[in-house]
């Protein structure tokens, strides 16, 4: 994302995301701050930690597409969900949708000192 405000020189645009493009964009607005004019999030967290277990690139992404996520869980552990992420890509030359990027990822819920908390907690505590 941070290539992409660079090369159309974009001054400070506002970032929005939603569930993991939120994280995205927090990451971006963490990693270059000076190019990042604002946030828009939702359905977020700033706390949590990843392990992908295989990304897999089938094709690349190319400006002008329109891109698309979409999610499976596989699992939900006691501290963990397990997903199953698909992005494709619906070509802007019209020569159809393709499956651009593929990937499992694990979400582990952490507290603010970065240690796992159990997500039946996190549920119980949202309800208050």
């Amino acid at each position: 994302m941070a290539a992409v405000i660079t090369e159309l020189e974009l001054d400070k645009p506002i970032v929005a995301g939603y569930s993991m493009g939120s994280v995205i964009a927090q990451r971006v607005w963490r990693q270059h701050p000076d190019l990042v004019g604002g946030l828009v999030l939702a359905a977020t967290t700033d706390h949590f930690r990843t392990n992908s277990r295989e990304v897999v690139f089938h094709s690349p992404v190319f400006v002008g597409d329109l891109v698309s996520f979409f999610t499976e869980t596989l699992r939900v552990g006691r501290t963990s969900v397990t997903v199953k992420v698909t992005v494709e890509a619906e070509r802007s030359t019209g020569s159809g949708r393709v499956k651009v990027t593929e990937a499992e990822v694990v979400y582990v819920h952490v507290d603010r000192n970065n240690q796992p908390v159990p997500i039946e907690e996190a549920k119980a505590a949202a309800k208050v």
